[in-house]
């Protein structure tokens, strides 16, 4: 499946800078007979994101998006080299568990608004899609219309997903996504015996909020990304875990507009 992207556009005015925020992480020495190499095994993660403000007609609120992606991927070799997890009997590489996101809105103000946000909980599908803001058009809040009629606010993706499975968590200001992947079993004898592809090779998905501000209230988020690899020795057993998790300044946004 090809990804398909729409992106806010129209009536949605882009940040003069995007978020970006990465990592990459080597793989534990080399841990001897019987087991795959790791101390050329490479980890890495990124969030990359858009704010965008819409043009709207409402004297009360501001409309917000944050729209964007996360990914990670595995390098099995420096350079790359050719890897598949059954063919290695005792043990795999390192692979990855989860990938979790967590968007905080910076205001403490109770008018503040987490209006919509997407992809919603899936188990297992083999594609996930969302799509938001269509309500924006045509709509009205706190008695004022929202945007121009005619115009669309919406905005969505939709991706391959087989075998992951998404939490999503709004609650108040914030919204939370935990995106589970396949692994394998972590009590021997491990089941699955092998990790899939969305674990082992790489995996990346799609985001997207819309927020209602009081006027002129400035629009940051801080986004909190969250990775976990492992790697098993043997099969079904975890020798060690490699995390991404950072919490410093680097991780908060702030719409400006051009």
């Amino acid at each position: 499946m090809t990804d398909s992207i729409t992106s806010p556009s129209g009536p949605w005015d882009p940040g003069r800078e995007m978020f970006n925020l990465s990592t990459t992480l080597n793989g534990r020495p080399d841990a001897g007979w019987g087991t795959v190499q790791t101390g050329d095994q490479q980890l890495s993660a990124s969030v990359h994101a858009t704010a965008f403000k819409l043009a709207s007609k409402n004297t009360q609120y501001d409309f917000y998006s944050l729209f964007g992606h996360f990914q990670h991927g595995v390098q099995h070799g420096n350079p790359p080299r050719s890897y598949e997890p059954s063919e290695n009997w005792v043990s795999v590489g390192y692979y990855c568990t989860q990938m979790a996101l967590y968007v905080e809105l910076q205001t403490s103000d109770e008018r503040a608004i987490l209006w919509d946000s997407g992809p919603t909980s899936t188990v297992a599908s083999e594609s996930t899609g969302f799509n938001i803001g269509g309500n924006l058009s045509g709509g009205s809040f706190g008695g004022e219309a929202i945007m121009q009629a005619g115009m669309s606010g919406s905005f969505g993706a939709n991706f391959a997903s087989p075998s992951v499975k998404f939490a999503h968590a709004p609650v108040g200001h914030n919204v939370n996504w935990f995106a589970a992947l396949p692994g394998i079993g972590h009590i021997s004898p491990g089941v699955p015996a092998n990790p899939f592809q969305p674990s082992y090779a790489g995996f990346k998905w799609y985001f997207g909020t819309i927020y209602a501000l009081p006027k002129d209230l400035p629009f940051s988020v801080r986004l909190r990304p969250h990775v976990e690899w492992q790697f098993d020795w043997t099969r079904g057993i975890t020798n060690d875990t490699k995390v991404w998790s950072p919490t410093d300044d680097s991780t908060i946004y702030t719409y400006v507009g051009s």
